[in-house]
């Protein structure tokens, strides 16, 4: 919600310009609203990826340490977990954008070319 707000304060004018042109209450919404979405499903991949990574090396260190003649999985991470972190992260990304989009969506078009 941070990352947005600050966004809205950075291209303020671009907003301006963006109602001046035309675009509508809607256009302005959706264009914040896909971009919190992105930042948190980008988010949720690396995320996964981390995990993942972080899993694996866990497998390994457990089998070199427990020295044991077969290969063993200790922590494993499903396929439908990963899919649940990246749409739960792109979920809350969107929400935590809502109300930055709506204040972007409000902004008068007047007061934002003026923003310094």
């Amino acid at each position: 919600m941070n990352t947005m707000m600050m966004s809205i304060y950075e291209r303020t004018r671009e907003i301006g310009i963006m109602k001046v042109i035309g675009a509508s209450i809607n256009n302005i919404r959706t264009i914040f609203l896909i971009e919190a979405g992105i930042i948190g499903l980008v988010g949720g991949v690396v995320g996964l990826m981390i995990g993942w990574i972080s899993a694996q090396f866990l497998n390994v260190l457990a089998n070199l340490l427990l020295k044991s003649e077969e290969s063993m999985i200790i922590v494993d991470v499903p396929w439908w977990l990963g899919l649940f972190v990246i749409l739960f992260s792109t979920a809350v990304g969107v929400l935590s954008g809502l109300y930055p989009a709506l204040r972007a969506a409000k902004l008068s078009a007047l007061d934002a070319i003026r923003h310094n």
